[in-house]
């Protein structure tokens, strides 16, 4: 018998040029998952469930992910979520070129970036926020930031995401 190939999609993402962070927000991000394909992306993707519940598909791994779950899956790195398809959730989500940040940012540490890069890019994290509440409410003032776009938020939020990939390296 013929096995069938799994079909995995690439889903770009093209970030604005004055801050290499886009936050996909809102009503739109409110839908049952588990309907789509595995995919990837071209930059670090960050998510924040705010409710329901399922299970992270990233390689051959399974992680149940509930109310208050952070993900955080590195460009290029297939995965889905499978919630399935019986309730209403509401994820969102930052992408993020983590590359452009930190390089930026530290012009005279290209070793440096480049070994807190790998760190970031070594594996998915699905996070409960009891385990790591600093992280989740990290994430969850950068969403606002976005949402909110109050005076100086580009640079509020570029300072705060590049806090938030140091903790992220860290925990790797």
């Amino acid at each position: 018998m013929k096995q069938e190939k799994e079909k995995i999609e690439f889903r770009y993402y093209e970030l604005p040029k004055d801050l290499p962070i886009l936050a996909l927000l809102g009503e739109e991000w409110e839908l049952p998952y588990g309907t789509d394909l595995v995919h990837f992306h071209n930059h670090l993707e960050i998510g924040y469930c705010y409710y329901g519940e399922g299970v992270m598909c990233y390689g051959e791994m399974r992680t149940a992910y509930d109310k208050g779950t952070l993900t955080v899956i590195p460009k290029n790195y297939p995965h889905r979520t499978d919630g399935g398809q019986k309730d209403i959730q509401k994820w969102e989500y930052l992408f993020i070129d983590a590359e452009e940040l930190l390089r930026s940012a530290y012009p005279q540490k290209q070793m440096w970036v480049r070994d807190i890069l790998r760190r970031i890019n070594s594996g998915c994290l699905i996070l409960k926020e009891q385990e790591s509440q600093e992280l989740t409410l990290q994430v969850r003032l950068i969403l606002e930031q976005m949402r909110e776009k109050k005076e100086f938020y580009r640079e509020r939020v570029r300072l705060s995401v590049l806090s938030l990939l140091l903790d992220i390296a860290q925990l790797h």
